[in-house]
């Protein structure tokens, strides 16, 4: 068994490693091997950068023919809203705004020196 991301390119964490179950009973050829799912199916990040979501396994059960089953199990990640502080955000806005009027004073200043 093995965790891998739903979204390609994005690699799981180590940490998920250890919320794979473990099937203890012992298969024979033609048995029917169920998906076991994991006891927990979110995992949020510790950096807090977002969580992952448990989604499923690739098949729901397979058959033992000469090898091995081997199930694959798909994790969602989603990223943490970020929220700019009220504060920081109006910073942000006033900085626009006299960028923009420095802007727009050059743009006459160019403007009124063509007409001459």
């Amino acid at each position: 068994m093995q965790f891998e991301s739903a979204a390609p390119g994005k690699t799981t964490p180590l940490a998920l490693n250890y919320l794979k179950p473990e099937d203890t009973k012992i298969y024979k050829k033609g048995d029917k091997v169920k998906a076991i799912q994991p006891t927990e199916t979110t995992y949020v990040e510790n950096d807090g950068s977002g969580r992952w979501t448990f989604k499923g396994y690739d098949y729901d059960s397979q058959v033992i023919d000469k090898d091995d089953v081997f199930f694959t199990g798909k994790w969602e990640f989603t990223p943490t809203p970020y929220r700019l502080p009220i504060e920081r955000l109006m910073a942000h806005l006033e900085k626009l705004r006299h960028l923009m009027l420095q802007i727009g004073v050059q743009k006459i200043e160019e403007d009124l020196l063509r007409v001459k």
